[in-house]
Formats: C-alpha cells, structure tokens, sequence
C-alpha cells in the first residue's frame, strides 16, 4: 500500500492546512463564476422546460444569500471529496479543465434543480460543452506525447517500456462517449417509460435529467478501467439509492401529515438531479481513493 499523506506529524499540516485553504479558495471562485449565469436565469420568464403554466421568474430565489451560501457548502463539499488523493496533475482536480467543467457545472445544475425543480437547458448544454472539451484536451495531449516524445532526459519513456500506442490515445475519448451514451440510454428508457405508463400528465422524471445524465457520464468515462463495471453504472446505482431513500422519506413525511397522494401527487414528488450528481462525485471520490491502495 502506498503512504498516505497523513501517515506522519510532520506532512499532516501539507496535507490538512495548504489544501483545506486552496479547496475555500476554489470554492469561492466557484461560486462566484456561477453568479452571472445565476443572474442571467433569475430574469428568465418561463420555466427550463416551456411551461407556461410555472411561476414567472422560476429562478428568482436563485439570486439570494441563502441560496449563495448553499452553494459555496456544495462545492467545499464537492471539492473536498474529489481531492482526498492529492494528485495535482489529475484530469480531475478541481481547478483543470474537466474538473472544473464536473464539478462547477455539476454542482451549480444540482443546486438550481434542487431549489427549482427544473434543470435550464442552457446551462446544461454550456457544461456539456465544456467537458467535450476537456475530452479533447485529454486526447489531443496523448496524441502529441504519441508523436513527439519527451527526450529520456527530460523524464520520457525509458528503455524497455512500451511508448503510447493509438489505441491508448483514443480510449479515454471512447469510454467518456460510450459511458455518456449509456447513461442518457438508461434513463431515457426510464423517461419514456414513465412518460407513456405514468399515472398523472407529469411523468415522473423530467427529461432534463436525461441530460444531466450525459454530463456527469461524459467525464465519468475517462477513469474506466478495461475490463471492470462502468464507472457511470455505478454512479447510476448510487444516485437511484439516495433518490429511493429521498422519496421513502417524503412519502413517510406526506402520510404522517395525513395528505391523500393521490389527489396530490407532487407532495411527495422531488427533483433527482441533485442524487445523480451525488451519485457521480462519490463514484468519482470512490475510485480515486482504491487507486491509493
């Protein structure tokens, strides 16, 4: 097993004190570049999905301290648990190109739907852009250490070690494409399901979640191991359990309260874009801490 960071007195301050004072200050960046895209949405007039029928400023509250200081614990949170293996050249840490795009726009979406129940398109959209972006980094990198090598002096590939071949350099690109495809698959089918079998003209999971799904699938795929279960798969299974326990609490919540959930169903009704977001920095989290060992 390889040391841990905290194994002695002297690195505990390198490892608790510095990082805890860059994941505040990330934090705070974070929050802050959400403001323009927060206010930009506040003056928004119908709802994410066209209803006309929603409140005329869905997300007014969005603008406000309480709101504000949510987010900057969610993304503390966020990055807390994304930088317990410290590694600052991982494509994952917070402040590099994927990890901004996963947890900003992760967390920032998770938040809004949270407190709206309503996913905008926009920034949904503007995330996932990012991160094909981030996956393209990634590729166009190796491919450049694929056709010029850095030189054995200045720490390249030694004798007898096997330089990147082209299959190492778009493997990354094709799971990220393969795990974002599966997850928008599976909760399509979901979708669709609900949608044509459902009870009530609300289907029970709005296909803004469908999206969501390829945003925390796309980066989920870059850390796939050849061979084992799909990173996004269990991130999936995650999400559905923090979702199933949501909703068991909320129906408990509604009968206790004595309200008929047939007459209104949206009382025990809940928005599960936060529990997919969950559910994919825990999986991330989870998998970079069994690379320590």
């Amino acid at each position: 097993m390889n040391n841990l960071p905290w194994d002695n007195a002297e690195s505990f301050w390198v490892f608790a004190g510095w990082p805890l004072a860059w994941i505040i200050a990330t934090s705070v960046f974070f929050t802050a570049v959400s403001l323009p895209f927060l206010w930009r949405l506040k003056g928004s007039p119908h709802s994410a999905n066209g209803n006309v029928a929603a409140p005329a400023h869905p997300y007014r509250e969005l603008i406000s301290r309480d709101f504000l200081l949510k987010l900057l614990a969610a993304y503390f949170l966020s990055c807390l648990l994304i930088s317990l293996r410290p590694s600052p050249t991982s494509i994952f840490a917070p402040l590099s190109f994927m990890g901004f795009a996963f947890i900003w726009g992760g967390v920032l979406l998770a938040m809004i739907d949270a407190h709206t129940a309503m996913l905008p398109k926009c920034l949904t959209y503007l995330v996932l852009g990012l991160e094909i972006c981030a996956v393209a980094q990634v590729t166009f990198t190796k491919a450049f250490d694929k056709l010029y090598p850095t030189p054995i002096a200045d720490g390249g590939v030694p004798p007898g070690q096997i330089p990147l071949s082209w299959r190492q350099v778009f493997e990354p690109a094709a799971n990220s494409i393969m795990s974002a495809l599966l997850a928008v698959a599976i909760l399509g089918f979901i979708w669709r399901v609900g949608k044509k079998h459902g009870k009530t003209n609300t289907p029970p999971m709005g296909f803004g979640d469908v999206r969501l799904a390829g945003v925390i699938g796309l980066p989920l795929g870059l850390n796939q191991v050849t061979g084992s279960m799909p990173s996004i798969v269990i991130a999936l299974l995650i999400g559905s359990l923090i979702g199933v326990a949501t909703g068991a609490l909320r129906l408990r919540k509604a009968r206790r309260a004595g309200k008929n959930l047939s007459a209104h169903p949206k009382d025990v009704s809940f928005p599960f874009g936060p529990s997919l977001v969950i559910g994919a920095i825990l999986t991330q989290t989870l998998v970079q801490l069994l690379q320590l060992f």
